[in-house]
């Protein structure tokens, strides 16, 4: 078994014991229902909810539209990751939630050397997100960019990121004619993180500009 750095291991301690963010009515919301996917990028790690950018892409969308947060911190799209999107009540809950619009922003946990598989990334965030498309509405499906990665004490890659998430998400929504959502060009300074991956407030927000953009 590998050794991994302890500063690393106590960050995916914490990111593990975060609450869900899916509030308690989410199957009675009324609107354009949108679906937020991802890891605790998405879902805020070390933000308030309030603060995420799924709740800001709620103000910018305004009240014909219902956003949910399903994030899961340390969620990965790969099966052979820590935490598999597919396995978790969050991913449950979204298909329950029967949305409209899915936003769907993974690939910085599987960017770990332990876990990196261009082909397999691909195979198995494709058949996640093939869930949705039979749902009885299949919803529009958009993939998010996930931000740039930098120093940081969660084992996240930026170069792989930049260099094959990246690539591998375009290609996979090329293939399957889902939309992209740049998040990632416009997230262009460390210090829009709280410590080189996880947005603040004001990276939340510049996620949030992009997808409202985009949608």
């Amino acid at each position: 078994m590998s050794r991994r750095p302890l500063s690393a291991l106590v960050a995916l301690i914490l990111l593990a014991g975060c609450a869900s963010r899916v509030p308690a009515d989410f199957e009675s919301l009324t609107g354009v229902r949108v679906a937020a996917l991802g890891d605790s990028i998405t879902f805020g790690y070390q933000l308030s909810a309030d603060e995420a950018w799924p709740a800001r892409l709620q103000e910018l969308l305004g009240d014909e539209y219902a956003v949910v947060n399903f994030g899961h911190n340390g969620a990965n799209a790969l099966e052979a990751g820590q935490w598999p999107y597919s396995g978790l009540k969050e991913y449950e809950q979204a298909l329950t939630f029967e949305p409209a619009v899915v936003v769907s922003m993974l690939g910085a946990n599987d960017s770990r050397a332990e876990y990196w598989d261009e082909a397999d990334y691909r195979r198995d965030y494709a058949a996640m997100l093939d869930d949705f498309e039979g749902l009885p509405s299949p919803p529009a499906v958009w993939l998010a960019l996930t931000p740039p990665a930098w120093d940081n004490d969660f084992l996240i890659r930026g170069e792989v990121i930049a260099d094959e998430v990246l690539p591998a998400n375009q290609q996979l929504a090329d293939d399957r004619g889902w939309g992209v959502i740049d998040a990632h060009t416009p997230f262009d300074d460390a210090g829009l993180t709280l410590d080189g991956v996880h947005p603040t407030a004001e990276g939340a927000e510049v996620i949030a500009e992009a997808v409202a953009g985009a949608l």
